[in-house]
């Protein structure tokens, strides 16, 4: 998550971990008055946010990323090119990894590796700007003053950092993959490869790919998760919990990625550790205790379930096709998760492509069959919601709400390509993309 303090905590781990800290990429609007000379002391480097008709500007920079390179100095800089205000990771700039794949192109003297990091949070400092900016303020830019800040923010509790180092990527496979023998190609040819444009596309979806799949879900997360899936953000304290140890048992087994971590609190544990992060507010009832976000709360917590949504969305499309079904035959839900597996994988950097997709799939059914959400009729191609169960129907609905309006986004998407038309595809095809995802999900 591309974060302020992020530059900092990075470098303070690399540090301590007996490393050469990083050059670092920032951006010039951190070029503040006396600040800016600290950072660079720090090992910060500024640039613009863009190179266009600046060519002398481009040619400059390029040379000094090559230099600094080439000396085998590590860097670092954040590919989504500025922060995500949504939670979810943003679709990456080709600029800083086009000229660091270029630079060990023209000068191929140490192997280059990306390693991407993940980072999360319990509580993001700079939330309520986020909030502002999503409900349509304009981005104000940083100023010296915003210093003085720091003695407020002392005086909250902002929980735990993560930080995981994702599967990483070495660029010299990558490039034996588009041409086995494309150091002689670049000897035997002036002009840039025609494959360079893809080579770059790929390796910027790898990274953030691998990014996702090493998110650690912390206890936040899961409340976000949880409540913010139900119609008031508010759940009784059993539910809650019994809410909150299903996810922990789908996120603990496949689909699940490998490398993703997981809280070692249990429930209940989750539950006090959310009182004392000042996230949940408790009303007394004699049936039993109701457990809600506070209101002031709310909207920044989106941007820590955004942060892990991406690991449920199997289990969510699944449950999105119960809501108002109380059956569904597993041939549909392959089929419709074939046509949504496009789109959501170009937005939410799912790890499996489209032939991994129907495996990973049928794990995520299994698991639903398994924790009693669902069970499987006699002709072994059709699901049942479980029969005089309206907890595993409630249960069904927290976990459908995570996906349901992405689905909706889409829905409405293509609705409008085919009143419109579009050159993608013929209008009789849209509407039948458009009455197939309809027929699927619950509007």
């Amino acid at each position: 998550m591309c974060i302020r303090d992020s530059y900092v905590l990075l470098t303070y781990l690399v540090h301590e971990n007996g490393f050469v800290p990083p050059h670092i990429a920032a951006g010039v609007n951190l070029n503040l008055p006396v600040v800016g000379s600290l950072l660079r002391r720090g090992g910060a480097f500024f640039l613009r946010r863009s190179f266009r008709s600046q060519k002398l500007y481009a040619a400059v920079f390029h040379e000094y990323l090559s230099t600094i390179q080439t000396q085998g100095v590590s860097i670092e800089y954040f590919i989504e090119g500025t922060r995500s205000r949504t939670g979810r990771l943003l679709q990456p700039k080709g600029g800083m990894l086009a000229m660091s794949v270029r630079s060990y192109l023209n000068a191929p003297v140490r192997p280059i590796m990306f390693q991407p990091v993940y980072i999360g949070y319990e509580r993001v400092v700079e939330s309520d700007s986020y909030t502002t900016e999503l409900s349509g303020k304009t981005k104000r830019s940083e100023k010296l003053s915003d210093l003085r800040k720091i003695f407020g923010i002392l005086r909250h509790n902002y929980g735990e950092a993560h930080v995981s180092m994702c599967q990483p990527v070495f660029l010299d496979e990558l490039l034996e993959q588009y041409d086995s023998d494309w150091q002689e190609t670049l000897r035997r040819e002036s002009r840039r490869p025609q494959w360079l444009n893809s080579l770059i596309e790929e390796l910027g979806q790898t990274i953030m790919t691998r990014i996702n799949t090493s998110a650690d879900v912390n206890p936040v997360n899961l409340l976000a998760l949880v409540l913010l899936g139900t119609p008031r953000h508010a759940l009784g304290e059993k539910q809650l919990a019994r809410q909150i140890t299903l996810y922990q048992e789908l996120l603990s087994h496949k689909p699940t990625p490998g490398r993703v971590t997981l809280t070692q609190k249990n429930a209940e544990q989750i539950i006090e550790y959310g009182f004392t992060m000042e996230i949940l507010r408790r009303q007394e009832h004699t049936l039993g205790d109701i457990i809600s976000i506070r209101p002031e709360r709310a909207v920044g917590l989106t941007y820590l379930r955004n942060n892990i949504s991406h690991l449920v969305t199997l289990h969510s499309l699944v449950a999105c096709c119960f809501l108002e079904h109380r059956s569904f035959r597993v041939s549909h839900l392959h089929e419709f998760t074939t046509i949504a597996h496009p789109f959501l994988q170009a937005e939410l950097f799912l790890p499996w492509d489209q032939q991994q997709i129907t495996a990973a799939l049928d794990e995520a059914i299994e698991q639903l069959v398994d924790r009693g959400l669902l069970v499987h009729a006699g002709d072994g191609d059709t699901l049942n919601r479980t029969p005089d169960n309206p907890e595993s129907v409630m249960q069904l609905k927290i976990l459908a709400h995570s996906l349901l309006q992405t689905l909706h986004r889409y829905l409405i998407t293509i609705s409008i390509l085919a009143k419109n038309g579009s050159g993608i595809l013929s209008r009789a095809e849209l509407e039948r993309l458009c009455i197939h995802t309809a027929q699927r999900i619950s509007m």
